[in-house]
């Protein structure tokens, strides 16, 4: 609905160096809605959160001794791991997890799925995105192609001067590279919020089934 009303404009102007070129620059004329930050929030906790009952009901199932719910240190331990490198503590979580019972082959399955193991950028960055959103509002602005050129011939006869120059500023009704992306400088800034987060989700509908067979 934002991208729709057009909340931007492509600016033409004459070429310094080029006669015959047009420089083609996008202009934002409305930032995001605010509560973008706040609806992606809520959709990255939830895809985040969906690996994580993974582990709470493999824990419930297979935990010996079982589960302490009312331990607070427990509870925050039954969570799915991601991890960039077989660091310490996440070698020290597997470990844990192995010890209290939980399936050699649904350990193996939660490595498999590890950025470090399978080059899986996309889980890395649901692991960030949801973090930073503990925290605060994930921000997003609007984002356009910097700067597009085009011969003269594009520009209607009457914005031009005898020379073919632009006449200042030409308005022009046509569409470009326009998306919203992330504000954070820790998020690639290149890809569409909306092709992100569609990725990420694709990216756990995929991996759930993998632990099906822990709960037949």
């Amino acid at each position: 609905m934002y991208l729709n009303g057009n909340p931007y404009e492509i600016i033409a102007t004459q070429s310094k160096d080029d006669p015959k070129i047009a420089l083609f620059n996008g202009r934002l004329n409305s930032q995001p809605p605010s509560r973008f930050g706040a609806l992606i929030g809520d959709s990255v906790t939830n895809i985040r959160a969906t690996l994580d009952y993974i582990m709470w009901e493999l824990a419930l199932r297979h935990f010996k001794p079982a589960l302490d719910v009312k331990d607070t240190t427990e509870r925050l331990a039954v969570a799915f791991l991601i991890a960039s490198t077989p660091h310490e503590h996440h070698v020290n979580r597997l470990k844990f997890f192995a010890k209290r019972q939980v399936p050699t082959l649904a350990i193996n399955e939660i490595k498999a799925l590890q950025p470090y193991s399978s080059g899986n950028e996309s889980l890395l960055l649901l692991n960030e995105l949801a973090n930073t959103d503990k925290h605060q509002v994930p921000l997003t602005v609007g984002s356009y192609a910097n700067e597009i050129s085009y011969t003269t011939d594009d520009i209607p006869p009457k914005q031009l001067d005898a020379e073919g120059r632009i006449i200042g500023e030409v308005r022009l009704p046509c569409r470009s590279t326009i998306f919203v992306t992330f504000q954070d400088v820790s998020m690639p800034q290149d890809r569409p919020v909306d092709i992100t987060l569609e990725r990420l989700l694709k990216t756990v509908a995929e991996a759930v089934p993998r632990f099906d067979q822990f709960f037949v």
